[in-house]
This record gives C-alpha cells, sequence and structure tokens, in this order.
C-alpha cells in the first residue's frame, strides 16, 4: 500500500508542477488600445444577479458587455450612467466602480417592470405592480391587482383548526 500511495503522491505533484509552469495563454481578445483613467457608461441590464450589461462610447463591440461591479446594483438602476474601469485597460474588461444618481432615467410607463420584497425578519412582502404569480409544478397562486386571487392545483385542500370561513359576494359550488 505504502509504495502506491507514493506513486499517487508523485503523480500529483508532477501534475501540479505541469500546472505551475504552464505558461498563461493570453485571451483572444488582445486590444491595442488601452483606456486609462474612468469613463461614464450606461447600465442596460444584467445577465445574472451579479453580471451587469454595460455599454460606453466608442465601445469596441456593438453589443452590450458583461462587467463586474463594486457597488450593489439593482434593477431601477438600469439606465442610469455608471462610472466604469478597465481591468488592465482592456475596454472589454469593464468594471462598475459607481452610480450617477439622478430622480429617473425612465418615464413612468417604460420603467422596467420589477417587484419589491421587505424583509424585516418577522414577514416577508413582495409587492408587483400587476401580477404576483407563486407558482411550482401544477400548483400556483396568482394575484391580481384588481384584487381578484386565483388558487390553482390538482388537488386544494383548506385545513383549519378553528372555524373555515367562506364569504362573498355570492358563493357558488360546483
Amino acid at each position: 500500500m505504502l509504495v502506491a500511495e507514493t506513486a499517487a503522491e508523485d503523480a500529483g505533484q508532477h501534475e501540479l508542477e505541469q500546472l505551475l509552469t504552464k505558461p498563461v495563454e493570453k485571451g483572444p481578445l488582445e486590444h491595442k488600445e488601452r483606456i486609462a483613467g474612468a469613463i461614464v457608461g450606461t447600465l442596460v441590464g444584467f445577465r445574472g444577479p451579479y453580471e451587469p450589461l454595460v455599454i460606453y462610447p466608442d465601445q469596441p463591440e456593438s453589443t452590450a458587455l458583461n462587467a463586474r461591479a463594486s457597488v450593489d446594483l439593482q434593477a431601477e438602476h438600469i439606465g442610469h450612467e455608471v462610472i466604469l474601469v478597465f481591468e488592465k485597460g482592456n475596454p472589454m474588461k469593464p468594471i462598475v466602480t459607481g452610480l450617477i444618481r439622478v430622480s429617473s432615467p425612465w418615464p413612468a410607463k417604460q420603467r422596467p417592470p420589477q417587484v419589491d420584497v421587505d424583509v424585516d425578519g418577522q414577514r416577508l412582502i413582495l409587492t408587483a405592480k400587476e401580477q404576483l404569480v407563486l407558482s411550482c409544478g401544477d400548483a400556483s397562486l396568482t394575484l391580481h391587482c384588481d384584487g381578484k386571487v386565483v388558487i390553482r392545483g390538482r388537488h386544494v385542500v383548506s385545513h383549519a383548526s378553528g372555524v373555515n370561513r367562506i364569504r362573498g359576494g355570492s358563493v357558488e359550488l360546483n
């Protein structure tokens, strides 16, 4: 057993040495022009919860670029101007370091949809403008802004240890 363990350790050590001595390959997007200092760009969206998409004047690509951020960015910041610096001056590697604050870059009717979440340790409040849907498999609970509540499921059960009341302007069964 000791011989097998020593051979495995030697093989692992050899692989580690190869990785450490392997030259670092340069990425395919090497740009000769570097950007020194900060510039102003625009936050245009998110690819994931922590992957902002930005654009800036005279950028090398015509599409939004993935960026990293050192500040907390939210959906309501979409459309705002942001301060960008670039990793090693590479124009393809923007980092959002600041947000230029304004009242609202979007007209109220064009604002991107969003859900407000309020958590205080005692309760969770989700607020949406038009409709809120909780869904899991074949079951869903939909709340509409006009007060309509829709419960859907293959099997719906209501349990109460006290009185179970059904009240409404009219009640229809079957």
